[in-house]
């Protein structure tokens, strides 16, 4: 750590500490859109050869979303589902994968760079990521997500937060609505001589609702800019969250029919409390006609308990740690400076997590689990002529994990102590020609991998600590059109060939690999502003999901659950004066419940959901309100198939809600 500071300070000029940064320079007249994310530096987006999403906060604020899993849902390829209203305890996964399983997530989620899948299962908190405080979202599917290793198999989220600028600037809103549902937020940002602050702090809370679904939560983020001297710029941030939160659980159809959706089993209940810490820091060093280096660090510590009244009452605690540090170089040599792009990286993560489980003042299962991950990457992009952009990569990993579980004496499972190395290698390769100024094709073909997790590898009852990782080639083509004055639109047709793809069983209890899995479908999504007075938006996504060698013939064929083969979204926004107004609706066609891999159960329906916002600015105020299931539309948001231990269980979904509240700037 410190020769890789030492280097970077080393390169530094001679300037005096105190010079302000030069100006930036003027921006051309027609801005591009660019993206960070894709390819680890920023490109045109019409240059990356996969599938992108960019969404910004105007696009949030119009939404009418109050937390983040709404606005990703929305996103083509998503499908969350949870048994709340709420971020919290969410599953939200692209392409198929979202198959309740309870195997994570296959997509990596990054804020500002940092990782936010959870060591021990890969999933993401989305409670813990406030959503006022997001600038823009950057979403990037298929192969270019090879450059970022392991859990990127489906894709990556970067979530980019707000930072300070020159001027002072600040903001206080509250909001309340159903269930007892209220938010309060807050954020200052200035700068002080050549520092640049943005401090944000929130809370928020509602009784949710379905009985036992309470949820409270808080957020204290800080985000510092500075100069060392005009080339050498630095940052640091800090956060913390920390939230107490209700499972109302699973019901069968009997009980929705007898008590009513809004019931909770007390046999199947839960509650949990979490917290999460983070500290970032960076360095980039300009090096003029020899590019720039960054450095980035990142250590996260979370912890939770659990209690789960469905296995008697059982009580988990879990911690976990994460160290980061990333160095990347990105070079575009002369005299090729726009016809070729080098980014050089590694990537170096030191993870653990240890836990405890079992029944109240019984002898726990004990386990401790530790990942050490290097990731060597290349990245190139060549444009040898004006049309043609090629885009290739390729990175290794190498991954040691080793993994320590003692079982109880009363416990089913078994006593594990073992380490396992694995290499993996990613390539990708791509290629984009722009037919117009403001359209172009592309085709891209890559491999990503995910690694088996502790709670993969303990299982509930059973241990399998020799699960093989995911693998998956991917083939992707498309069209894309970004205009600055138009708005953007694009359609994507991919390909997923899976090999091992891990999935719980549970006619064992245990995660199991299956040969192969096929993922293919179509995206389309589109935001195109005729008038400064009027903007549409919508997508359409196609998903298909087939088991083409499993466990048994009478699988092989049949259609992975949860996800729906159709969804779609579509919306308005009117503006006129001070005011606008947001009509939308979101569509998910029907699903096979969790579990039911031979398809021979009953499907959750089809269904339709409306949203409505209203909002009026007057200077430096704004008062809105938005409801949420618009026509009270009665459905499950999802289920699992009982397989003989039981009937059915269901998730019923929210009924009609709404919000109002008002926000000051100053």
């Amino acid at each position: 750590m410190n020769i890789l500071c030492a280097i970077l300070l080393a390169l530094q000029d001679p300037a005096p500490a105190a010079q302000a940064p030069p100006p930036p320079p003027a921006p051309p007249a027609q801005e591009k859109e660019v993206v960070v994310t894709a390819t680890r530096r920023e490109s045109d987006i019409l240059d990356v050869p996969s599938a992108v999403t960019v969404v910004t906060a105007k696009d949030i604020v119009e939404s009418g979303s109050t937390n983040i899993v709404e606005v990703v849902q929305r996103q083509p390829g998503f499908f969350a589902q949870g048994q709340n209203k709420g971020a919290y305890d969410q599953i939200v996964d692209i392409r198929g994968y979202n198959n309740g399983g309870g195997n994570g997530q296959r997509t990596l989620v990054l804020v500002d760079g940092r990782k936010t899948n959870s060591v021990t299962g890969t999933s993401t908190d989305w409670a813990a990521i406030p959503l006022d405080n997001i600038d823009r979202i950057e979403i990037v599917r298929g192969p270019a997500a090879a450059l970022y290793g392991d859990g990127a198999l489906a894709g990556v989220v970067n979530i980019i937060t707000r930072k300070g600028t020159e001027d002072f600037s600040g903001s206080a809103d509250v909001s309340g609505g159903s269930w007892d549902a209220y938010q309060g937020r807050a954020s200052l940002g200035g700068s002080a001589g050549v520092l640049r602050y943005d401090v944000y702090l929130s809370t928020d809370g509602t009784s949710g609702w379905r009985e036992h679904d309470l949820y409270r939560g808080d957020d204290v983020t800080g985000r510092f800019d500075f100069p060392i001297n005009p080339t050498l710029q630095a940052f640091l941030k800090v956060g913390h969250h920390n939230d107490r939160r209700e499972q109302p659980g699973t019901l069968s159809e009997l009980q929705i029919q007898t008590f009513g959706p809004r019931y909770a089993d007390p046999t199947r209940v839960g509650s949990t409390t979490a917290q999460e810490d983070y500290v970032d820091a960076g360095l980039t060093q300009q090096l003029e006609e020899f590019g720039a280096v960054s450095l980035f660090i990142d250590r996260t510590y979370r912890s939770g308990t659990l209690v789960n009244e469905q296995f008697g009452g059982v009580v988990g605690d879990d911690s976990e740690q994460v160290a980061m540090l990333q160095l990347k170089h990105v070079w575009s040599p002369k005299p090729f400076s726009d016809k070729a792009t080098f980014t050089t990286g590694v990537d170096l993560s030191y993870e653990t997590a240890a836990g405890e489980s079992g029944p109240p003042g019984g002898t726990p299962d004990v386990s401790d689990y530790r990942r050490r991950l290097i990731g060597l990457y290349e990245g190139l992009q060549v444009r040898p002529i004006a049309p043609l952009t090629f885009s290739g990569g390729f990175r290794y990993d190498r991954a040691l994990l080793t993994l320590n579980k003692v079982a109880a004496p009363t416990s089913f499972a078994f006593s594990v102590d073992t380490q396992r190395a694995f290499d993996e290698t990613s390539p990708y390769a791509g290629v984009t020609w722009r037919i117009l100024e403001e359209l172009a094709a592309y085709a891209s073909w890559g491999r990503t991998f995910k690694l088996p997790t502790r709670d993969e590898m303990i299982g509930i009852l059973v241990t399998a600590p020799g699960l093989d990782p995911e693998r998956a080639t991917t083939y992707e083509a498309g069209l894309r059109f970004s205009s600055g004055t138009w708005g953007s639109a694009g359609v994507t047709f991919y390909r997923m060939n899976v090999r091992d793809e891990l999935f719980f069983d549970a006619d064992t209890f245990t995660e199991i690999n299956f040969d192969r899995v096929a993922h293919e479908g179509v995206e389309t999504e589109a935001r195109l502003t005729p008038c400064k007075f009027f903007e549409m938006f919508g997508t359409w996504t196609l998903t298909k999901v087939t088991i083409e060698r499993g466990l048994s013939p009478d699988q092989e064929g049949k259609t992975y659950p949860v996800t729906p083969r159709y969804a779609a979204t579509a919306g308005v926004v009117g503006r006129y004066e001070g005011a606008s107004l947001t009509l939308g609706g979101r569509y998910a066609s029907r699903r096979y419940l969790i579990n039911d891999f031979t398809n021979v159960d009953s499907t959750l329906p089809a269904y339709m959901v409306y949203t409505a916002r209203l909002a009026y600015t007057w200077r430096a105020l704004t008062l809105f309100a938005s409801i949420d299931n618009l026509t009270d539309r009665k459905y499950n948001d999802s289920g699992g198939y009982g397989l003989g231990f039981g009937p059915d269980r269901f998730s019923p979904a929210p009924e009609r809600s709404w919000q109002a509240g008002g926000e000051v700037r100053f």
